[in-house]
C-alpha cells in the first residue's frame, strides 16, 4: 500500500463519517440515479471496502513479521564497517523480503 491509497481511505473515512453524523443529525439517505459520488450508500459503501483492504494488508504484514520472527537465532556479526547475519536469519529476512517485495508489484 502507497501513501497515497493510505491518503485515499483517510479522505473516504472523513467523508463516510460525516455522512453518518449527517443522517444522525436528521439528515435524509441520498440516492441518486444516476449514481453520484455523494450518496449516502456509495460513501459509506466505500469506506466498508476500504477495511476488508486494510484487513488484507494486516495479514500481509503480519506474516512478514511471523517469518522475521520464527528465523532462528540472530546473531549479527560485525567486520569493520559492514556486517552479516548468522544462524538461519538470512532465510527469514530473505522470505520477508520476497513478501515485502510481492505486496508492492500489487500495487495498481
Amino acid at each position: 500500500m502507497n501513501q497515497q491509497q493510505i491518503d485515499d481511505i483517510k479522505a473516504r473515512h472523513s467523508k463516510a463519517t460525516a455522512e453518518l453524523h449527517r443522517l444522525c443529525d436528521g439528515g435524509k439517505f441520498t440516492m441518486c440515479v444516476p449514481v453520484q459520488e455523494t450518496d449516502t450508500d456509495i460513501l459509506i459503501n466505500r469506506s466498508l471496502h476500504d477495511v476488508a483492504f486494510l484487513v488484507d494488508e494486516v495479514e500481509q504484514l503480519r506474516a512478514v513479521l511471523e517469518a522475521i520472527a520464527n528465523a532462528r537465532h540472530v546473531r549479527y556479526v560485525p567486520y569493520c564497517n559492514e556486517g552479516y547475519f548468522q544462524d538461519g536469519i538470512e532465510e527469514g529476512l530473505r522470505m520477508a523480503n520476497d513478501m515485502a517485495r510481492a505486496a508492492l508489484e500489487d500495487q495498481p
